[in-house]
């Protein structure tokens, strides 16, 4: 364990193609995060993510590439957000690493009308703007 590590936590969600998901192509994430101390009791969120591309039906190459691209949790985004981050711990980034990690039942009775998926990508989104 690193010296500085307080605590880790993980969670393995799916990210998939929520409009065409007969598809059966995924993306199975690895969230982890460790909570780190430093000089004058400071604490940051070191966010990791490890991706794993499935494909169960899909035998077109060209179907494949697709997938991998649109369906992973930063198409679109900037390369460097794709490996995780870290931002300072405070009231709100707490309360967005706890939603992150938790499981898709009880994030959907945390939100409105949005997926699980859908909700989770977004504070994934937003952790990367706070990089620190």
């Amino acid at each position: 364990m690193d010296d500085n590590v307080i605590k880790t936590e993980e969670a393995v969600v799916q990210f998939y193609d929520e409009y065409t998901n007969k598809t059966r192509a995924f993306y199975e994430v690895r969230i982890l995060v460790k909570t780190r101390q430093y000089d004058a009791g400071i604490e940051y969120y070191d966010i990791g993510y490890i991706y794993k591309f499935h494909t169960e039906e899909l035998t077109e190459p060209d179907d494949i590439i697709h997938y991998r691209k649109v369906i992973h949790p930063f198409y679109k985004e900037d390369p460097q957000s794709r490996q995780g981050e870290i931002v300072k711990k405070n009231k709100m980034t707490q309360a967005m690493v706890e939603f992150l990690l938790m499981p898709d039942e009880a994030l959907a009775e945390e939100i409105g009308m949005t997926t699980p998926q859908r909700y989770r990508m977004d504070i994934m989104h937003s952790l990367a703007k706070m990089w620190d």
